[in-house]
């Protein structure tokens, strides 16, 4: 095989390489539709993720400010010298509604300034069980 052959050979293969290379663009450019809306949902899943968040903050905190009582009592038990004593902690309804809605908020913005966002999301999923929390010491007192 001389030289000329050889680079005869290289053309070839180069132009087969060309050809497998726009056969893959081809390829991406059917999928580019769905890939599009893929990276665009990848991208937005923070907000997507945040919206029913927020949506059930607000919903939980406009139910307790209509629905809690003006004096919101949460009693503790505690154990002292074989004697159960009970600890009264009072609160206004400015508070238990504010609060939970603060701490959802927090949430949501760690959830916006961190990498892994799966976890302060939860965190801020539980941090609705606030306001559920504070409803219910306030029909079943004590």
């Amino acid at each position: 095989m001389n030289f000329s052959e050889k680079n005869n050979n290289m053309a070839q293969g180069s132009q087969q390489d060309e050809k497998a290379a726009s056969g893959q663009k081809e390829k991406k450019k059917d999928a580019g539709t769905f890939g599009n809306i893929w990276q665009w949902v990848c991208k937005l899943r923070s907000v997507i993720l945040a919206i029913p968040v927020v949506i059930g903050a607000i919903v939980l905190a406009i139910y307790n400010a209509a629905n809690l009582p003006d004096k919101l009592q949460i009693h503790f038990p505690t154990t002292a010298d074989k004697e159960i004593v009970v600890k009264v902690m009072e609160m206004s309804k400015g508070t238990a509604v504010f609060v939970p809605l603060l701490i959802t908020a927090f949430c949501l913005l760690m959830m916006f300034c961190s990498k892994k966002m799966l976890y302060p999301w939860v965190i801020s999923i539980f941090s609705l069980i606030l306001p559920l929390f504070f409803v219910f010491i306030s029909v079943f007192p004590g």
